[in-house]
């Protein structure tokens, strides 16, 4: 990801039923199909707790980067 973005485009190939079934379920929750599939990605548990480390060590990067920072003064 680019400096200041937070967010990226995912593309992939999915089944013509697969893609009907989130299109029911995003029209049935008010959503589009983006926000249908973000909502769904989003309640895996797998993919949370890799989020969470990811944060995790990112945190502790920056933090690690803003300390050797001090240092120098």
């Amino acid at each position: 990801m680019g400096k200041g973005r937070n967010t990226i485009v995912l593309g992939t190939r999915i089944s013509d039923l697969m893609y009907d079934a989130i299109s029911l379920i995003a029209d049935k929750k008010g959503m589009t199909i983006s926000e249908c599939a973000r909502d769904i990605l989003q309640q895996d548990m797998e993919l949370r707790v890799f989020m969470s480390e990811i944060h995790k060590m990112r945190s502790m990067l920056w933090k690690d980067f803003i300390d050797s920072l001090k240092d120098r003064e």
